[in-house]
């Protein structure tokens, strides 16, 4: 193999593994233990649900001394099968996917244990290796191969693979916890619910007692689930201790997917109060947060600046989620930044009170309250905190009009530092339909299109100047707030005007009416320009 012995022996050795422990069979399911249901992947991995709970015990087969061994608690070196979200039916090529990924795991790991690692150093040989022996064994059966894999069965392997675990292994609640603690917008794995139902004990007494810290579970040792103290004050509040348990190595996973210990101890009884009572969809946001954060301790910051800037009043839960993304901008200590993520969480209670939650979310839409925080914390970082701003007496709509000041003063130095163009279009003014059109012909009106309609249709100014690009503001004829856009046409390989792209503002979704008489525009443009010739 490869010209070399060494290489030989390990394909050799891993080959008979193969066919001696039957590897390519993608599923079995079995009753040889009493009281368990057993599901066997590849003859390496194996998971026993009890039939009276819902706990689990995996093992994984040792090649070597040709046994049954207990699985280790990270499950790393198992296949990946997603069980959440849902996408409906799968196809055939999607199963077909799905079991070769399942597949190719299970040779890479019978080539590791043939001394595939102890082979010479050789990108490219090792390359190769692997990939004529994944090609030898699931190569498609065919009339001239007679030693194939036959795909039709093979996906419909994986089919029924899929359809025991949701019967025999899957038990709805530990799916709902888990879930929780990866996150309900994440992908759940097999992987992440077996780590569950095999510690359920652990899983089931915090559900109980302190349910809304699920998600900090995902990457804590499973070792410290039983603990009866694990959310307690004790372990999680530092107070005059340089640090608790929370801090030292061993608390958090050492297999997890964020190699830095981003959990962190609390500085005061209070910080710890707010945790313990902060919903689990707030707690499973900032986790997301702190784990991005390259500071140790972003969470210890966070939750103190959270505590100190959220109101007495409740807030709804979708505003701490939105100000979660804007953290890692703001100073715990300065009481300006504490001011002004307390008058922007005032705002959004205002609007839910006085209007309605569905008001509250559709002005959380870009470029609503969301945007509005992002920009002025530009404004806090480079003007406000120097200033003493926002002071105590502040409303939330004197923050943003300090902060549009601020923006305002910027654009225009930079407007003036910049290049100004001009150029023509062939018609300035279009109306139809109830709509009008109007040609933006210099770096000016772009620019100001581009603050308006919150995209980088500015950045067009260079292109529409050489003739290359032309560029409508579209809005309703009769109503100041109506339906916007900007429309774009470039010229295509004929020299004729094309509709390239049509933007509302942030990218918002556009009626069809709107559209049509974007693509009326252009037919406008392009007969101008035909009149224009032939005359």
């Amino acid at each position: 193999m490869l010209g070399d012995p060494a290489f030989n022996r390990v394909y050799r050795r891993a080959k008979d593994w193969v066919i001696r422990q039957q590897v390519l069979r993608l599923y079995q399911k079995r009753h040889d233990r009493a009281g368990f249901v057993s599901i066997i992947i590849c003859n390496l991995w194996r998971i026993d649900r009890s039939l009276s709970s819902p706990d689990v015990e995996t093992f994984a087969w040792d090649v070597e001394r040709d046994t049954w061994t207990p699985s280790p608690s990270h499950y790393q070196e198992w296949p990946l099968i997603l069980l959440l979200p849902i996408h409906g039916t799968r196809s055939r090529d999607a199963a077909l996917d799905d079991a070769f990924g399942i597949l190719r795991l299970a040779l890479y790991q019978v080539v590791k244990v043939a001394g595939y690692a102890s082979l010479p150093k050789d990108a490219d040989r090792h390359r190769r290796f692997l990939a004529c022996f994944t090609v030898h064994f699931l190569a498609r059966k065919t009339s001239r191969r007679r030693f194939g894999l036959d795909h039709s069965r093979l996906a419909a392997a994986m089919r029924a693979l899929r359809k025991n675990l949701w019967t025999d292994v899957i038990d709805r609640q530990v799916l709902s916890l888990a879930s929780s603690m990866v996150g309900f917008d994440n992908r759940l794995g097999l992987n992440d619910y077996l780590r569950c139902a095999a510690n359920w004990t652990g899983l089931k007494q915090v559900a109980t007692e302190h349910r809304n810290c699920i998600p900090l579970l995902e990457d804590i040792n499973p070792q410290y689930w039983t603990r009866t103290d694990l959310f307690s004050r004790h372990l999680w509040v530092r107070g005059q201790r340089r640090t608790t348990v929370v801090d030292r190595s061993g608390f958090m996973r050492r297999e997890a997917q964020w190699h830095r210990h981003y959990l962190a101890s609390l500085d005061s009884k209070a910080d710890f109060r707010w945790l313990m009572q902060a919903p689990v969809s707030v707690v499973g946001k900032l986790k997301e947060g702190v784990k991005r954060s390259p500071h140790r301790d972003a969470m210890t910051r966070w939750v103190r600046l959270l505590r100190r800037a959220l109101p007495q009043q409740p807030v709804p839960v979708l505003a701490i989620h939105v100000a979660t993304n804007y953290l890692s901008h703001l100073s715990v200590e300065a009481d300006t930044d504490q001011r002004l993520l307390r008058a922007w969480f005032l705002e959004c209670r205002r609007l839910w009170h006085d209007q309605g939650y569905r008001h509250f979310r559709m002005a959380m839409r870009s470029p609503g309250l969301g945007q509005q925080l992002r920009n002025t914390l530009d404004w806090l970082r480079h003007e406000g905190r120097q200033a003493g701003l926002p002071d105590k007496h502040m409303s939330w709509a004197a923050i943003e009009r300090r902060s549009e000041e601020w923006h305002e003063r910027v654009i225009a130095q930079q407007d003036a530092s910049a290049p100004q163009y001009s150029w023509d279009a062939p018609l300035t003014r279009i109306e139809a339909d109830g709509f009008v059109a109007e040609a933006l012909v210099d770096t000016a009106s772009l620019r100001r299109e581009g603050r308006r309609m919150r995209h980088c249709v500015g950045s067009y100014d260079a292109q529409c100047a050489e003739g290359h690009y032309l560029v409508y503001h579209l809005s309703a004829a009769d109503d100041e707030f109506g339906e916007r856009a900007t429309l774009g046409l470039a010229l295509d390989g004929q020299q004729r005007w094309a509709l390239e792209q049509i933007q509302g503002p942030c990218g918002r979704p556009l009626s069809q009416a709107l559209r049509r008489f974007a693509f009326h525009v252009t037919t406008q443009v392009n007969a101008a320009i035909t009149e224009r010739e032939a005359a």
